[in-house]
């Protein structure tokens, strides 16, 4: 018997089974977000920033994603053009795929880092995701709002009142 499973072994060499795929996959999104490996469609920011991005990832976490991968949008093309910058689709994005947000604060954060975080940058970048949001209610039919009001569960309450302090 544990010659057929070696055998089998020396006949797959390298094989990974699905399973341990999707296992591999759930467990490193960020990664594969800062790879673009294996990515189908194409996100260009209206500064010309480009994102390559997983249909079946983005699409599962995003309306508006979802409805632009379905037609009647570029991304049949595997391209969507959006009117929001660079830094506020990256930001978007790593919320997505649960890569790290480095200015974000933690709970277990202590009142030094906080400051730390809270630099000018951090705070122009939260105004930046607020207004994105914000126009997204205002602006865009509500199957697309999807894409920026996630925005909302980005930025967590410490860092609100941070932001708020400093501000």
């Amino acid at each position: 018997m544990s010659s057929t499973t070696s055998a089998a072994k020396s006949i797959l060499p390298g094989y990974v089974s699905p399973c341990h795929q999707f296992l591999k996959l759930a467990t490193n999104k960020g990664g594969l977000y800062e790879s673009g490996d294996h990515s189908d469609l194409l996100v260009r920011s209206q500064d010309g920033r480009e994102f390559r991005v997983h249909k079946c990832i983005v699409a599962s976490k995003s309306g508006f994603f979802k409805g632009a991968c379905r037609g009647g949008f570029k991304a049949q093309s595997g391209v969507i053009e959006v009117e929001e910058d660079g830094e506020v689709m990256d930001a978007l994005f790593r919320h997505i795929y649960e890569a790290p947000i480095e200015w974000l604060p933690t709970g277990a954060d202590t009142n030094d880092v906080l400051s730390e975080k809270a630099t000018v940058q951090t705070l122009l970048l939260t105004k930046k995701l607020r207004a994105a949001s914000e126009k997204a209610c205002d602006h865009y039919p509500a199957p697309a709002r999807a894409v920026l009001t996630d925005v909302h569960s980005i930025l967590s309450p410490d860092w609100v009142a941070v932001q708020v302090w400093l501000s």
